[in-house]
């Protein structure tokens, strides 16, 4: 082995907004780590619910991102649901550093009325 990569990724920046029935989420997913992957971005709902498999996913519930060493990019998902999380690699197909970093929870100003 001459080279080893470990991506470490990062959820910054997140927001939430609801139109109409759907809710919209947007977030900045960093990779602070080396290498150049391909990864999926999903929501997880305020029930704790995740699609077992990518074909279980409701339209723009899951996306995938491609990023390289020290790069960012801003994922939009959207939901019927109520999201609770933004998690980056859902189903653990990337090994990387750090896994808690890429794991988010989602706050709305628009729940209890505020």
């Amino acid at each position: 082995f001459s080279d080893v990569v470990l991506p470490r990724f990062e959820v910054t920046d997140v927001t939430v907004r609801q139109e109409e029935a759907d809710w919209i989420v947007e977030a900045t997913v960093h990779n602070r780590g080396s290498g150049d992957v391909d990864v999926e971005v999903a929501l997880v709902s305020a029930t704790g619910e995740l699609a077992l498999s990518p074909g279980e996913f409701a339209e723009g519930e899951l996306v995938s991102v491609r990023l390289t060493t020290d790069s960012s990019s801003t994922v939009r998902l959207k939901t019927a649901q109520r999201p609770n999380t933004i998690m980056v690699d859902p189903f653990v197909k990337v090994l990387q550093q750090d896994r808690e970093d890429a794991i988010k929870a989602i706050h709305s100003d628009t729940e209890s009325g505020r």
